[in-house]
């Protein structure tokens, strides 16, 4: 039994001889025919979508609900999920040491709240 053990979990082979490599390196795949060899792009985490978003320039002369990304086609749940994250990020924002980062905070939560007002009660 105890040898059946040591064969499953490869305990027979010498402790050094398992962590050295084996000289041939995995091969990757070649490319398909007509296809590119560039890489494919990175899908986009939520960091990434967020400093994206965080670049864009406020325009305070824009609706509040252009500002907060609101559109004809949201169900109100669509809604208040976006004004909930985009309350969190700039509520963070508005007691940032930026000076520029605090007044597009102050822009937005004023837009937040005015497209709330507009909105039925839930």
């Amino acid at each position: 039994m105890i040898e059946f053990l040591k064969r499953l979990f490869g305990l027979s082979k010498p402790a050094a001889s398992r962590n050295q490599p084996t000289g041939t390196a995995p091969r990757r795949p070649s490319a398909a025919p007509g296809r590119s060899s560039a890489p494919d792009p990175k899908p986009q985490g939520a960091r990434e979508r967020w400093a994206e978003a965080a670049a864009k320039p406020i325009d305070a002369t824009a609706s509040p609900e252009a500002l907060c990304g609101i559109t004809e086609g949201m169900s109100p749940l669509e809604i208040d999920q976006r004004l909930a994250e985009l309350h969190r990020r700039h509520n963070r924002a508005a007691t940032s040491l930026d000076a520029k980062l605090r007044d597009e905070a102050a822009i937005m939560l004023d837009a937040i709240a005015a497209v709330k007002e507009k909105l039925p009660p839930s």
